[in-house]
């Protein structure tokens, strides 16, 4: 059997710009829908309640530390944290399940630390940043 190629029809320049334009775009990053929560003396604390995922009594959802100033744990600088923590609505207890570090702010810049571990479960502090975050994540149970 005789085998042929066709030629291409060649797309205008405009035409492969524009689709090239639109490929760099649809891979931007998608960033959180940060909702303020509090203020410490050391950060702006931010909750994403469209990370929440209940299960029972129990709660998981992520939230952003963006420090005023640079921290230092174990020679590693950054300016902001990305967490998980896990809330018990009915127990009124938390406890964390991983944590991000990052060089810039709102969660941008180099990672410069991760874990993930099931800490301890502890009460919730009253009238602490911890109490609010609770609030956001049990706030439809």
């Amino acid at each position: 059997m005789p085998f042929s190629i066709r030629s291409c029809r060649r797309w205008p320049v405009a035409y492969v710009s524009l689709f090239i334009a639109l490929l760099v775009l649809s891979n931007r990053p998608v960033y959180a829908e940060w909702v303020e929560v509090g203020i410490t003396d050391e950060a702006m604390v931010y909750a994403d309640p469209d990370t929440i995922q209940r299960k029972g009594d129990v709660v998981k959802m992520w939230y952003l530390h963006d420090f005023k100033t640079t921290q230092t744990v174990l020679k590693k600088s950054y300016l902001s944290s990305r967490s998980q923590d896990e809330y018990d609505c009915t127990g009124a207890r938390h406890r964390a399940l991983a944590s991000t570090s990052f060089s810039g702010h709102m969660g941008n810049g180099k990672v410069r630390s991760s874990y993930s571990i099931k800490g301890k479960w502890e009460p919730v502090p009253p009238d602490a940043i911890t109490q609010s975050l609770w609030k956001v994540a049990c706030e439809k149970h």
